[in-house]
């Protein structure tokens, strides 16, 4: 299967499409999408800008498109397009070649939490960027400046902005990979609705964004160390600075879930071997949620729910497992509630539903996962 993603768009777009794009991996992936955002693409094995394939020429009135474009796009056996999702003449034109589009809209916004495999580092310090695509969408810079003032008591503060942002001194990284690695390192960052506030929840930074104009339902950054703050009062952004601060420095526990999973394989063993087969399913079940949430931990995230096959998916693409992987997790989900609950089956108690086929497999299963986990974690 050689299939073509595009989305176009900006920062932040592009981000929040990035778990769809993940999912939507093939034998041979290529990705085409706006030229700043090339960088943040690092799962795909080919990325380019959409400005260099002339995609853009296709559809238009009166303009043959390029034929050169017209044999790449015939040479995919899947395209999944953001572009051109609302332009009737493009989705006429791609019809009218007979190639095989499919397309997305832009909003609402996909779901799922975007992750960039960024390693983690300690800087020690906080980030302010405060720009954003829009001056409407920006919090007044004498307030971030009051801002500064009361971080710069606790830790350095490091000014952050574009090539074209005018603020003297700013640190400014033109390689947005490069810029997601570096605020990884933040202890803080605070921002405007803007792409850089994206790129950084997505590179796994504490974030406080601030939101003034536009619908933070619809376009808020996504994770567990984000807040928003609407009311735009200094005190307010304060109390979510402070209230992430203080939940960053809990201690890292991931050894403590991963050992609990290794517990819980063992009980799965022991409880197959007694031939409470519907306890070894269920506690294999635990085994490979405890470990794939270790994993997450381990990596700065938190992860919540017990569907094992999302909180595989959800890992950044350094840690991203195997699609079989995955599959195994997908038979392992079945087993956290039916093997508990009567109700959960049409007759008969669970233990009546449950074998040494299921038990052996589940244990199987859960030993790879924590496997897969241990590795990473080494």
């Amino acid at each position: 299967m050689r299939r073509l993603l595009i989305r176009p768009g900006g920062i932040g777009d592009c981000l929040l499409a990035l778990p769809a794009m993940q999912s939507l991996r093939a034998e041979y992936l290529e990705v085409w999408v706006a030229a700043q955002n090339v960088p943040l693409i690092r799962f795909a094995d080919r990325v380019r800008s959409i400005a260099e394939t002339g995609l853009d020429w296709l559809g238009l009135p009166d303009r043959e498109p390029p034929a050169p474009l017209i044999e790449q796009l015939a040479g995919f056996d899947d395209i999944v397009s953001w572009y051109g999702a609302n332009r009737p003449e493009f989705r006429a034109a791609v019809a009218e070649l007979g190639l095989p589009f499919r397309f997305r809209p832009a909003l609402p916004p996909e779901p799922g939490i975007p992750r960039l495999n960024c390693p983690r580092w300690d800087g020690g310090f906080a980030v302010i960027h405060p720009f954003s695509g829009s001056p409407k969408k920006n919090w007044p810079l004498d307030r971030y400046r009051e801002l500064a003032e009361w971080l710069a008591e606790r830790m350095p503060v490091k000014w952050c902005a574009g090539p074209a942002e005018p603020l003297e001194g700013a640190v400014r990284i033109d390689n947005l990979y490069e810029l997601a690695c570096w605020l990884a390192g933040a202890r803080v960052y605070i921002g405007n609705d803007s792409g850089i506030t994206h790129l950084a929840a997505s590179a796994g930074a504490p974030v406080v964004a601030v939101f003034v104009s536009t619908d933070p339902a619809v376009w808020a950054p996504r994770g567990e160390r984000v807040r928003v703050v609407t009311s735009g009062r200094v005190e307010e952004v304060t109390a979510a600075v402070a209230a992430l601060l203080s939940s960053k420095m809990m201690p890292d526990r991931s050894r403590d879930w991963l050992r609990q999973a290794q517990r819980d394989l063992e009980q799965a063993a022991d409880s197959r071997r007694a031939e409470r087969h519907e306890w070894a399913c269920f506690a294999a079940q635990q085994a490979a949620e405890k470990s794939v949430k270790a994993l997450h931990l381990s990596l700065g995230q938190e992860a919540w729910g017990h569907v094992i096959a999302r909180l595989l998916s959800e890992l950044p693409a350094g840690a991203a497992p195997p699609a079989e992987l995955i599959d195994k997790a997908r038979v392992l989900d079945t087993y956290y509630i039916p093997p508990r609950y009567p109700n959960s089956h049409p007759e008969g108690a669970p233990f009546e539903h449950y074998g040494s086929l299921q038990s052996e497999e589940a244990l199987r299963y859960a030993g790879e996962i924590v496997e897969y986990v241990r590795a990473q974690m080494a």
